[in-house]
């Protein structure tokens, strides 16, 4: 039961966005949406494993918190089981609850029994050999459900068109859900992480995943802001390769993005990167922009990320961001 839905969520890591090179090594179906990024960065850990969280950014599922289940796409879909329905009838596959899906939810198989909601980031979860080997080859297909339920009937939205994976052990990586383009297709974007930091300096990594937005990401805000990159579109990191740019220690600082040629920013103050960590950092939402700021390098609080939100609304007070 556990290999089953391991394989589950490393189907989720391939669904897609457009462009970039990738960490997925996708072949994108017809209607796949799939944004891959350059290979995953090896764990450093001597542990037979693969390393992936993923974070929620996806304004259209707020609530409830959820789960995901997957299938191969060259497998039929009967559509949501019936409650009156027996699964388990002789003849039949035996599945988590909805037709064609015979995975269990994958949050809830790896230790995640509540689910993620909207502008959450799960804790790395690891990934054994065996369930990679679990991974059915090809195109798949996803759906989500409410967290905690352990089936795959009550399906929230419609099926998403997943890539082929190819997710290794030593492989370490973020899969962050969002929406892109003016219509917020739901897509994902599949990217590398680094095992740790310089010793010698900060590292930051910026995802625009709001939908339409170019943004410029930087420290400080109107006259004192200093740019770490500019220009930065839907679905973009602030670099090639991983994403990574070096940044001197930040220590209180205020982390800011704006869109390219306005003065008008989204702040999270009061960042703490020293030198050694690794900082995650997320522009997402429409209307209006929202920042998270996540500790990477910091122990997980329960099952997530150590991430701080701030939205204009807020104040543009993220608390203690790195």
């Amino acid at each position: 039961m556990i290999a089953f839905p391991l394989s589950a969520l490393a189907a989720l890591l391939i669904a897609g966005c457009p462009d970039d090179s990738s960490l997925v090594r996708p072949t994108p179906g017809p209607d796949a949406t799939t944004v891959t990024d350059s290979s995953v960065a090896p764990d450093s850990s001597t542990a037979p494993k693969a390393s992936l969280r993923i974070a929620h950014l996806l304004p259209i599922l707020n609530d409830p918190a959820v789960d995901v289940c997957i299938r191969s796409a060259s497998t039929p879909d009967a559509g949501p089981v019936d409650a009156g329905e027996d699964a388990g009838d002789a003849g039949e596959t035996a599945d988590a609850g909805g037709g064609g899906y015979v995975l269990p939810p994958i949050l809830e198989v790896l230790g995640v029994p509540d689910g993620i909601k909207y502008r959450d980031v799960t804790k790395y979860l690891d990934v054994s050999p065996t369930v990679l080997g679990l991974i059915p080859p090809g195109p798949l297909k996803a759906i989500f459900v409410p967290a905690a339920g352990n089936s795959c009937e009550n399906r929230i939205g419609g099926e998403i068109d997943l890539a082929p994976l190819a997710f290794k052990v030593g492989d370490r990586g973020t899969i962050a859900v969002f929406p892109l383009g003016i219509e917020g297709k739901p897509t994902v974007k599949v990217l590398g992480d680094l095992p740790k930091g310089d010793a010698s300096r900060a590292t930051v990594r910026f995802l625009n995943a709001s939908p339409v937005a170019t943004l410029d990401f930087g420290t400080g805000t109107g006259t004192s802001f200093a740019p770490l990159a500019e220009s930065v579109g839907p679905g973009k990191t602030l670099a090639a390769g991983l994403g990574y740019v070096p940044s001197a220690a930040l220590s209180n600082a205020t982390v800011s993005f704006r869109a390219t040629g306005s003065d008008s920013y989204v702040s999270a103050v009061g960042v703490n990167a020293p030198a050694g960590s690794l900082t995650s950092v997320f522009a997402f939402g429409a209307s209006p922009l929202e920042i998270l700021v996540c500790k990477d390098s910091a122990d997980p609080v329960g099952n997530r990320t150590d991430c701080s939100l701030a939205k204009p609304d807020a104040g543009g007070d993220a608390g203690d961001g790195g």
